[in-house]
């Protein structure tokens, strides 16, 4: 297996490529076969990727939100609730004229 594998997707990725091939040597698959489920494999990893950016996106968002809402409960002033407003909705408060 390649070193330069950097997490869990990329190794399942070069796994299922590893079985495509060698199952395709073994039974004589045909090229168009082959071409569809390598596409079916790339398709597979790149929504597994966009789930698992999207996962770790949510979980920033709630640890934020968490934090910035302990904070007011500690402290409930102007500062910190706009602190949590930042959080949970990713900017800052517009001011009052």
């Amino acid at each position: 297996m390649p070193d330069n594998l950097e997490n869990m997707s990329q190794i399942n990725l070069f796994q299922a490529f590893r079985n495509l091939y060698s199952f395709a040597a073994r039974v004589g698959m045909p090229r168009e076969q082959g071409t569809r489920e390598k596409a079916e494999i790339i398709k597979t990893y790149k929504i597994g990727e966009l789930n698992e950016k999207l996962l770790d996106s949510t979980n920033k968002l709630w640890k934020a939100i968490e934090i910035a809402g302990a904070a007011y409960c500690a402290n409930p002033c102007v500062e910190t609730a706009d602190t949590f407003y930042e959080a949970v909705y990713g900017g800052a408060r517009r001011k009052q004229k």
